[in-house]
């Protein structure tokens, strides 16, 4: 996976391989004049001794690291990222606070608000499921933008409840976005692209790996996949609330549980639905 000249290479934990690869690099800075600096490369191991890690790195001339690490800016691991894994988001919106917000009039500071502090938070809401206490501390430092310039030692200065602020102008409030519902919505996208099979790798990966035997997510009692996939899932109700099916060949919508007619016939036919051999909306058996 490549991005400008951020490169993530993925591959058997084998010093062969290693080799091989080293010399197609090698090659690429021949033909092309373009040297590639091994030594700012880095190794992370999955299942890899600390033993084998060594000659692996020693391998390709590079440095062993462990996970999580960071690619692209977000946090990468085999596991839920923690609280401390968001202290470069959080350090960036305090150094914000420090600044000329001071100086600022109340109109300024909820522009300020709205159009950076609730921005920083963006690009990580879009992939990752922000942990709540995360969430809770950048609401703080967007409440001390607005009622204690920037100040964020100071306390006992708010006017309004955080809640009637996030409400629209029209009901109230000062329009400042909810991030949790932000992170949810923007999160939901990757359900609307899985279940209509949009033709990108980790879709396709998805369907063949976890659901070849035809089990359509998230209905199955113990969800599998990844900590990322599982956190997605979370959402599904959410989702199905508002998404509607349009059943063509009906290999990924269940008869029951789904949105595709008027209202679910789970509720609308339940002593028709009492009858269903298999009653988790896989099957229209009777």
């Amino acid at each position: 996976m490549q991005y400008a000249d951020d490169t993530l290479l993925i591959l058997p934990a084998e010093a062969k391989q290693l080799f091989i690869l080293k010399g197609l690099l090698r090659g690429f800075s021949d033909s092309t004049g373009l040297n590639v600096n091994f030594s700012k490369s880095c190794l992370l191991p999955i299942n890899v001794s600390e033993a084998k890690l060594s000659h692996l790195a020693a391998t390709f001339g590079c440095r062993a690291g462990s996970m999580p690490f960071t690619y692209l800016g977000l946090p990468l691991g085999t596991t839920r990222p923690i609280v401390q894994d968001f202290t470069p988001l959080l350090s960036r919106m305090e150094r914000r606070l420090s600044g000329f917000n001071r100086f600022l009039s109340y109109h300024g500071r909820l522009i300020l608000v709205n159009s950076v502090l609730s921005a920083l938070p963006t690009y990580y809401m879009c992939t990752l499921s922000i942990p709540i206490q995360v969430l809770e501390q950048i609401d703080r430092f967007r409440k001390h933008c607005i009622w204690s310039k920037g100040d964020i030692n100071r306390k006992g200065t708010c006017l309004v409840a955080w809640k009637e602020l996030c409400r629209t102008k029209a009901e109230g409030g000062l329009n400042i976005i909810n991030l949790e519902n932000q992170n949810s919505a923007l999160l939901m996208k990757f359900l609307d692209k899985f279940y209509n099979h949009v033709a990108v790798p980790w879709v396709q990966l998805t369907w063949s790996k976890l659901y070849r035997n035809e089990n359509i997510p998230p209905h199955e009692k113990n969800p599998c996949g990844s900590f990322w996939w599982k956190d997605i899932l979370k959402l599904f109700p959410k989702f199905r609330s508002f998404a509607r099916c349009n059943p063509r060949k009906g290999n990924t919508t269940t008869l029951w549980f789904d949105n595709w007619s008027r209202q679910l016939l789970e509720g609308q036919f339940p002593q028709l639905f009492s009858f269903c051999r298999k009653n988790t909306g896989h099957s229209s058996i009777l």
